[in-house]
């Protein structure tokens, strides 16, 4: 880096010459990952790795994560020098932000200055040259010899069959994971993606498993072959249950309630997040048994709806049997959180721990809440009592997030000043009724 910046930096320019790059100091770089631990904290980005905090420094473990670091610093350079540079990328792992904005060219893809459509003619000449590429490269024998030429030059044709399938170009998408396959038959990256991206999306499993069967034939020893191809018999045992129930309700009629959880919970399982909701939606109307309530606020739930969940456990939240249940208990409090009404949240949080009061879990979450509302003293017993119970996992859960590390030791700091007993903490004592902390 700072022989690039040297190269090529602000600094170095002379009066009249177009402007160099803006590249980020190391200072830029601890804001990328500050922001990257700032949104996983929050839940406004996957991890896609570990978080390890010891001593006070937070170290990101994970190809992923580092990818997802590298993928903000990507964004502050292209914004900050977009007006005057051009920019392309050749595709390592993918960088999401970026979709919008790539078009084919050529080996490799440009990063436009505003976000861009693929027209016809950028997609005529892409898939033109890949067509005249892909036959060249292939019928030259050092070509066939060099198998990192082939993992390379596949790997590229991947990148844009992504980018395609990104923009819902399924056509596209296709032709260009084919030339990657022909260009490394064996390619991970090409048979899966053709097959996930693809065949199962299209219903076409026959075509799935020939492409998972090859490859398992070719690579005997890659043991993602074979879990691949579980999955695959997997979501068709899935697909066919879901056939078999829809068949049952011609046109867009709504299924009854045992078939609906059924159906909705099946697509919830293949993935398909708004299949799933959609078939959930049809039943926020009339009553229902609690039951039928919690099962499809689960669902909404675990598809990412959690205002669709609360309009089911709404239904029944005053019911005896939900709050006599634990496992009701906490979906309402985990639904109510996820929708942001923190005082249904807490209500049923604090039936919860009274049934529960060994989840160190839910006791973190009692005292984030309790921080939320700016009380620390409730917030700080709670986490002691999370740290009671099961201190290995509450600190590794605490030291992901700095607020609550900082409370958790004044916490302590505060107990073991004042040599509290354990019976004192609100909690505690229905946990350890015999234990002391220290």
């Amino acid at each position: 880096m700072s022989v690039t910046r040297d190269l090529y930096a602000d600094a170095n320019r002379k009066e009249g010459e177009r402007p160099g790059l803006w590249i980020p100091t190391p200072d830029d770089s601890a804001e990328a990952f500050q922001i990257y631990v700032r949104e996983v904290q929050s839940g406004k980005r996957p991890s896609n790795a570990d978080l390890i905090i010891e001593n006070g420094r937070v170290q990101v473990v994970g190809a992923l994560g580092v990818m997802e670091i590298n993928g903000i610093l990507c964004d502050m350079i292209f914004k900050r020098n977009k007006q005057w540079h051009d920019f392309y990328v050749e595709e390592s792992y993918v960088i999401p932000w970026m979709y919008p904005y790539l078009t084919p060219h050529g080996l490799i893809m440009k990063i436009n200055a505003e976000r861009t459509p693929i027209s016809q003619t950028n997609t005529n000449d892409d898939l033109d040259f890949w067509d005249w590429y892909t036959r060249r490269i292939t019928r030259d024998r050092r070509y066939r010899r060099d198998i990192v030429a082939q993992k390379s030059f596949s790997k590229l044709r991947s990148a844009i069959a992504g980018l395609y399938m990104a923009r819902g170009r399924m056509r596209e998408a296709e032709k260009a994971y084919s030339e990657a396959r022909i260009l490394y038959p064996v390619s991970p990256e090409a048979n899966f993606r053709m097959v996930q991206d693809v065949f199962l999306r299209q219903g076409r499993y026959d075509e799935a498993l020939e492409y998972v069967d090859y490859f398992c034939e070719k690579d005997p020893n890659n043991e993602r072959g074979p879990m691949f191809r579980k999955y695959i018999t997997e979501t068709m045992d899935l697909q066919a249950k879901i056939d078999a129930l829809r068949a049952k309700y011609p046109g867009d009629a709504r299924p009854s309630l045992a078939d609906g959880i059924k159906i909705a919970g099946y697509y919830r399982d293949l993935g398909m997040n708004e299949m799933a909701l959609q078939t959930v939606r049809k039943f926020t109307g009339g009553a229902m048994t609690a039951g039928d309530a919690t099962d499809f606020a689960s669902i909404a739930l675990a598809a990412g709806d959690a205002r669709l969940a609360a309009q089911f456990m709404d239904k029944v939240s005053g019911m005896a049997h939900v709050r006599n249940n634990a496992a009701h208990l906490r979906l309402a409090y985990r639904v109510y959180g996820g929708a942001g009404d923190y005082a249904k949240m807490g209500e049923f949080l604090n039936l919860y721990l009274k049934r529960n009061p060994r989840d160190w879990e839910a006791w973190i979450d009692s005292a984030s809440l309790a921080m939320a509302s700016g009380d620390d003293d409730k917030a700080g017993d709670a986490l002691l009592t999370a740290l009671a119970v099961d201190r290995g996992k509450a600190a590794a859960r605490i030291e992901q997030s700095p607020e609550l590390l900082k409370l958790a030791e004044h916490a302590l700091s505060l107990a073991r000043y004042a040599r509290r007993e354990i019976n004192a903490i609100p909690g505690l004592s229905a946990v350890l009724p015999d234990g002391a902390f220290y």
